[in-house]
């Protein structure tokens, strides 16, 4: 077994000069209480002075399987990081991503980019958000019957309040009309198929960013309409000021109609 010398260097102690320096990997205390690590043998440098040959050991990365075990996380401490795996357990993955504890005033939990946790004063809030989609927001990915209209319409909100284009690369039903103010652009990189299951106009957006596309998709009517066409995807509003369409596919129920618009 160890020694309760080196439970103390494994775990964390005050810092203290040594003569033989401390082994890799092994954890001091620092004077303000912050906890290092060494990344060398034989570590002689005092990090309350000189950092070098150590880094912080505070953040302690953990995993959750879902959302639902992520709020449920308590933190450590401000700036831990946890591993999401999947927005719902077991989905391949999706809507996974780094998140970190964090405290800061205006912070609420959007099912999405931010979660609450046991403790009220801290979230749990996605490091990269980038590539904004809807499978953060709980999409499942899959022509599985699962409805996507609310994850669809919250990546689309984020969008816009936040000035990003969303990224929509699977498969999503939508039941009802989506609708937002200055629209960010939507975009695939491998063509992601929105399945429209009402007779509704998916999309109506008041206006839409300069430089902005709706592109790389696929339309598939799930209704009784077999005669689609393009214009009838999106309010004429939309369209009137400066929508801008490239590499999108339309399909009726009794196949291809539209393609290349």
């Amino acid at each position: 077994g160890m020694t309760q010398q080196q439970v103390n260097y494994n775990g964390g102690s005050k810092w203290h000069s040594r003569v033989d320096g401390y082994k890799e990997n092994e954890r001091a205390v620092l004077a303000n209480g912050d906890i290092v690590r060494s990344t060398i043998n034989g570590n002689t440098n005092d990090p309350n002075v000189d950092m070098a040959g150590w880094v912080s050991a505070n953040i302690f990365t953990a995993v959750a399987l879902s959302v639902d075990e992520l709020r449920q996380l308590k933190p450590l401490k401000k700036g831990q990081k946890v591993f999401l795996d999947s927005h719902i357990l077991g989905n391949d993955g999706l809507g996974g991503g780094d998140f970190i504890a964090t405290r800061k005033s205006g912070l609420a939990d959007n099912n999405g980019t931010v979660f609450s946790s046991p403790d009220p004063l801290l979230f749990w809030v996605r490091h990269d958000q980038t590539s904004p989609k809807p499978e953060w927001w709980g999409a499942t990915g899959k022509d599985n019957g699962v409805d996507a209209t609310n994850a669809v319409r919250a990546a689309v909100d984020y969008g816009q309040v936040n000035k990003k284009t969303i990224v929509c690369d699977n498969e999503y039903i939508l039941s009802e009309q989506i609708t937002s103010g200055v629209f960010y652009g939507i975009t695939s990189t491998n063509r992601g198929t929105f399945h429209i299951n009402a007779d509704v106009t998916p999309f109506k957006f008041s206006g839409i960013a300069a430089g902005k596309w709706f592109e790389r998709m696929s339309f598939k009517y799930k209704v009784a309409a077999t005669n689609i066409k393009p214009s009838i995807l999106f309010d004429f509003q939309f369209l009137v000021l400066g929508m801008k369409m490239r590499d999108l596919e339309f399909w009726g129920d009794v196949g291809k109609t539209w393609v290349g618009v």
